[in-house]
């Protein structure tokens, strides 16, 4: 027995499954009944690696009566015909069995992606909210030093501002004869401090415009823009650190940052997102990672298992001077439509993007047209409005 049971696993092991239907045609009835043991043996040990070979079985049970039927009235001529017939309809059956488990893969995958987008967000959100007070704790000591120079210096102390006035109180009870000289030094003071307003004046309005950035893209749109108005900008790449909040406190934040590490110049910054209205908003400011990631393709495939695919472009213009006390913010907005990605000026998520009232991307429009109805426009008309009060 012992024998006998070696001798059959090193066949199983060669010819595998087909020993089994040979032996049901040629053989007895219990060396039949023996191989199934070890053939259920084998299945109770690896039940997923032998699947196949358990579904391969069930076809040839099923029509074994009719091959069988063939067989005895001398239709199939050779055993390998018999064999041929079997794998057939087995694949046949493999491939049905095959397609229906890929259409049940591609539901639950989109599925699957739109509940890990929804709870890796929720979980960022959580964390944010988590870790709100731990940051506000470490930019406490980081405020006050930035904040400090905002504060105006005070004027003289008194003691000094005691002995300027002292001589002139002196002068009231004097002759005009020491008035006379008092009367020339004022005059000359005077002409002193109208000159150098005469300057700063000058100065201000010849000063330029710094943007903040280093991307010769957005610098060319800000500068297609402003040179119909009249107006003089200049870029400077600075170093600034990527915030995570909301779309107003990061772009103060960044203002603040960037009006210190460019020597208090005026300054503009400059924060763009695309809101998912499926999304409720994502991924917003954070679009510059998702598009490293999985670029304006996988943008588009976001949305394909909602039926909602409006969006809307947002730009946020921030600007900073010596002036003011806080960074102010503009804000542009074009709503449009996800579609999936056309055009040869591509920038950025510009293929994807198909503004309301357009049949073409942001990538199929000119520049020119682009100007006049993207998000970056209408958030630097908002600050020309602004300037235009001032003056």
């Amino acid at each position: 027995m012992i024998l006998q049971f070696l001798l059959y696993t090193y066949i199983y092991k060669q010819y595998q499954l087909y020993i089994l239907y040979i032996f049901f045609i040629y053989t007895n009835i219990q060396k039949f009944i023996f191989i199934i043991i070890l053939y259920l043996l084998v299945i109770l040990k690896q039940l997923k690696k032998y699947q196949i070979k358990y579904e391969r079985l069930k076809i040839i049970l099923k029509q074994r009566k009719y091959y069988s039927k063939l067989i005895q009235t001398k239709q199939l001529k050779n055993f390998k015909t018999y064999n041929t017939l079997v794998l057939k309809a087995y694949h046949q059956k493999y491939q049905q069995q095959l397609n229906q488990r890929s259409i049940k893969n591609q539901q639950l995958s989109q599925q699957h992606a739109k509940q890990q987008f929804q709870y890796q967000y929720q979980y960022q959100y959580q964390y944010q909210q988590y870790s709100n007070q731990q940051y506000q704790q470490q930019q406490q000591q980081y405020d006050t030093k930035i904040r400090k120079n905002f504060i105006k210096k005070n004027p003289l102390p008194k003691q000094k501002a005691i002995e300027k006035k002292q001589p002139i109180k002196k002068t009231i009870n004097s002759s005009k004869q020491s008035i006379k000289p008092i009367t020339k030094s004022v005059k000359q003071v005077t002409q002193k401090i109208i000159s150098k307003n005469m300057k700063t004046t000058q100065e201000t309005t010849k000063k330029a415009l710094f943007l903040i950035t280093g991307n010769k893209n957005k610098l060319l749109e800000f500068q297609q823009i402003l040179t119909a108005k009249n107006i003089h900008l200049e870029s400077q790449n600075i170093d600034l650190p990527e915030l995570q909040g909301k779309d107003l406190d990061i772009a103060k934040e960044k203002a603040l940052i960037a009006f210190q590490k460019s020597n208090k110049k005026s300054v503009l910054t400059e924060d763009t997102s695309l809101c998912f209205n499926a999304y409720k908003g994502l991924p917003g400011p954070y679009i510059k990672w998702f598009l490293d990631s999985i670029k304006p393709e996988g943008l588009h495939k976001m949305l394909s298992g909602f039926d909602d695919k409006t969006a809307y472009a947002q730009c946020i213009i921030t600007y900073m001077s010596k002036e003011l006390k806080e960074p102010i913010c503009f804000i542009g907005q074009t709503p449009g439509v996800i579609v999936f990605p056309r055009g040869d000026n591509a920038f950025g998520w510009d293929p994807i993007f198909q503004p309301d009232g357009y049949d073409k991307t942001y990538a199929e429009l000119s520049k020119e047209e682009k100007n006049k109805i993207s998000h970056r426009f209408r958030a630097i008309e908002k600050m020309l409005e602004y300037f235009n009060k001032d003056q």
